[in-house]
């Protein structure tokens, strides 16, 4: 009460104006934020009163220490006029309206200084999300979240920030409310937000910030969204071809993760078992092309599915073919080509095989028709990857028939007594119902068992036959073959010849026999290869074997098989009397023979008659190793060629037992060895004397009177070698021509498969 009075004292005024009080410096407004340290500036001129500080118009003191506010002071000195407040330690009190005032003096008006208002802010607490520090949800369901900072002074502004730190600002609420103090606030921010898949194991972050800080204070919350599987489809190869075997493999992302699934092809289950995330499709084709396979997973949150369409790739096939079309000059028609590809078939129309010039590109060809536009239509049809296909269709005019006539139409030809066909052809559009024939004028009619009318009706036309049962002379004539249709009518003409059967059968049997001369001379020609080719081998390069004689046969299986080679040998003088250079047995005589043989281990060799008279020696033997042995006297004679012959023991070369042929051989007769005589005493040979065939054996002439009359004579020439005595001009004449050895004198025929051997002199 006592400070009350002496405030009013000092307030009043006193009658005597001395001097006037003024501030130099009066505090101004101030913000501060609990805890720092503030000062307000006030400074008196002239101060005669008494000066104190003010808070919200209550005073702190009229000492400089301001007892009883531990936190004030005045500072400065009395002397300057300097009386700042200093606060240290602002608190939340000190949110208020200060003033500096001099009290009045004796002649001295009080003055006031303006209100310095000091705010003081005051950080809110850190923020607190009132779902906790975790959220389990699932998706497309709409959660509330709750972000709370109380005690801030100013009141907090709250910001949500996504898993990004992007801040959200859509569906936010925010409420302010103010504390019983008057001056601190909470600050309440709701959030609404839809939950995803995107969302799980993300965190949102709620910021709180007021003045009193730079940096804003946050927590966090954990969302744990549950969702429905999320399905996608793969397939391997990734282009598919008819053929193919396609992989499917269902791969499937949720929370939970324990999940089953289900297989669709073309709306069809396929029951593979529910823990299956691969599905096989073994050798695709196009009746699958479009089918949709779907993948359907489940887990406890829901059920989700993804589906594929098949896209098979195959080569094309026509569905749809043009057909052939006929229709009247001007007449519009359309030419329909489908066909079923993938990828979608592209097409392109040519017409009369010209395919530099292409007349359509889509499935349908629409045509006026004239001259100039029938004919033969293609339609080519092609798919990416495979093999085009193309058909084609025929496009008519309809117009008169015309008869197909050309030279073997309009003469034809038949046997007397046989059955005869006279066909006739036409090209009509439209094709009439068939051909009338006519005979001397007078229809044929096919009523009766005599005639009998064929008709084969074409897309184009008819081919009308006409069938003549046992033909007579009066059937020989002229027809007529009429056609009529609704555009005109056109006639042909056929002439039925008699053909005489004997010029018919000439002609196969000509046909018949050329083709025998064809295949006889082919067989001769490789035969004559085949000892060409044995003739010219290397005698040198063949292993000599031995033969072994001892097994011959008795002189009654030798006389025997001599009989039978005097048969052949007969019938080929006969076949050379007729000039044939072929023998009957099928042996060329031009062909040259080299045997030799052995017996009772005596070299042996064919004695040699005169040229033209065939002689023939034959010995069985066993054959040792499959083949004919080189007997001992013929090692180290040399091998002597003359002509075509090839010998290499000149005793069986044909010069050496023919004086005649030795004369045009380059050496000497003294250069062979002398022929042996015996092997004529010991076996007996054919021989031709006075152009006939005899032989020394007793048998084959009856009697053993004619074998010792038939006997050859023999007489010593000047090179010791045997020659057969006869008067035969003609065979004497061919013993040479001009030195060289006909290739018909010798003539080898190989029977080592029978284990024989025989040489023709």
């Amino acid at each position: 009460m006592h400070q009350m009075l002496h405030l009013m004292a000092f307030l009043l005024p006193t009658p005597v104006l001395l001097v006037e009080q003024r501030f130099l410096r009066e505090p101004p407004d101030q913000t501060a934020s609990v805890g720092e340290h503030v000062t307000l500036p006030c400074r008196v001129e002239n101060k005669m009163g008494n000066l104190q500080w003010t808070r919200d118009d209550f005073g702190l003191g009229l000492n400089r220490n301001l007892k009883g506010f531990d936190r004030y002071r005045m500072s400065g000195s009395d002397e300057e006029g300097d009386y700042t407040l200093d606060i240290d330690y602002v608190e939340l009190e000190d949110d208020a309206q200060f003033q500096c005032q001099v009290g009045a003096a004796p002649g001295v008006e009080p003055v006031r200084s303006r209100y310095a208002t000091l705010t003081v802010t005051v950080p809110p607490e850190s923020p607190q999300i009132i779902n906790g520090q975790v959220l389990r949800t699932q998706e497309d369901r709409m959660v509330t979240l709750e972000c709370v900072s109380r005690g801030g002074k100013p009141a907090a502004e709250i910001t949500w920030l996504d898993n990004f730190n992007i801040p959200i600002k859509k569906h936010i609420e925010t409420i302010v409310e103010t504390l019983p103090d008057g001056k601190r606030k909470n600050t309440k921010s709701i959030l609404k937000l839809m939950m995803k898949k995107s969302h799980h194991n993300t965190s949102l972050i709620c910021e709180a910030q007021n003045s009193a800080e730079s940096t804003p204070r946050k927590t966090s919350i954990l969302l744990q969204v549950e969702f429905a599987p999320k399905v996608r489809l793969e397939h391997t190869p990734g282009v598919m071809k008819e053929g193919d075997t396609v992989i499917f493999k269902c791969l499937a992302q949720s929370n939970p993760d324990t999940v089953t699934y289900q297989w669709f092809v073309g709306g069809k289950e396929q029951r593979l078992g529910e823990d299956v995330s691969v599905m096989v499709l073994p050798g695709v084709d196009r009746r699958s092309n479009g089918d949709i396979v779907k993948c359907r997973v489940r887990n406890r949150v829901g059920t989700s599915e993804e589906t594929h369409t098949l896209d098979i790739s195959y080569n094309p096939e026509f569905s749809i073919k043009p057909e052939d079309v006929a229709a009247d000059a001007g007449q519009e028609v359309s030419l329909v080509c489908e066909a079923d590809g993938n990828p979608s078939p592209s097409y392109r129309w040519f017409r009369n095989n010209d395919i530099t010039t292409v007349i359509g590109y889509s499935s349908n060809l629409t045509i006026f028709i004239s001259q100039s536009t029938i004919g033969t239509y293609t339609c080519h049809v092609s798919v990416k990857g495979y093999q085009s296909i193309q058909t084609t269709a025929q496009v008519y005019q309809k117009g008169p028939p015309k008869f197909l006539k050309t030279a073997e139409s309009s003469v034809q030809y038949g046997s007397l007594g046989e059955t005869v066909q006279l066909v006739c052809e036409a090209f009509s559009m439209p094709v009439p119902e068939g051909i009338v024939w006519k005979y001397n004028d007078y229809p044929v009619s096919s009523k009766t068992e005599h005639y009998q009318v064929i008709t084969q009706r074409k897309k184009d036309g008819l081919v009308s036959t006409l069938v003549i049962k046992d033909s007579a002379n009066s059937d020989y004539g002229l027809y007529n073959c009429s056609l009529r249709n609704a555009y005109g009518q056109d006639f042909h003409l056929v002439e039925l010849q008699r053909q005489d059967s004997s010029l018919l059968l000439l002609v196969l049997v000509g046909v018949v026999s050329g083709a025998i001369l064809i295949v006889a001379s082919l067989l001769v020609f490789l035969h004559w290869r085949r000892l060409r080719q044995k003739s010219c081998a290397d005698p040198d390069s063949v292993k000599t074997k031995q033969v072994d004689l001892n097994t011959l046969d008795s002189e009654e299986e030798y006389s025997s098989e001599q009989e039978d080679w005097l048969n052949t040998m007969q019938s080929t003088e006969q076949t050379h009397s007729n000039g044939s250079n072929q023998s009957k047995n099928g042996f060329h005589p031009s062909k040259p023979a080299n045997n030799s043989f052995h017996q009772n281990g005596e070299s042996h060799k064919e004695t040699q008659s005169p040229i033209g008279s065939p002689k023939q020696t034959l010995l069985r033997a066993n054959l040792l190793n499959g083949g004919v042995g080189r007997p001992s006297s013929m090692i180290g004679y040399p091998s002597i060629t003359a002509g075509d012959l090839n010998v290499t023991n000149p005793r069986y070369a044909a010069k050496y037992g023919n004086p005649y042929l030795r004369e045009s051989l380059a050496f000497s007769d003294s250069d062979f060895p002398p022929p042996p005589t015996q092997i004529l005493q010991s076996y007996p040979s054919p021989l031709i004397v006075g152009g006939q065939f005899h032989t020394t054996n007793p048998r084959a002439n009856g009697s053993p009177d004619t074998y010792h009359k038939q006997v050859p004579k023999f007489q010593t020439m000047p090179n010791n070698s045997p020659r057969i005595l006869q008067s035969n001009p003609p065979y004497q004449r061919e013993q040479t021509f001009n030195g060289a050895v006909p290739a018909h004198y010798i003539q080898a025929q190989d029977m080592l498969n029978n284990g024989r051997l025989a040489t023709h002199v």
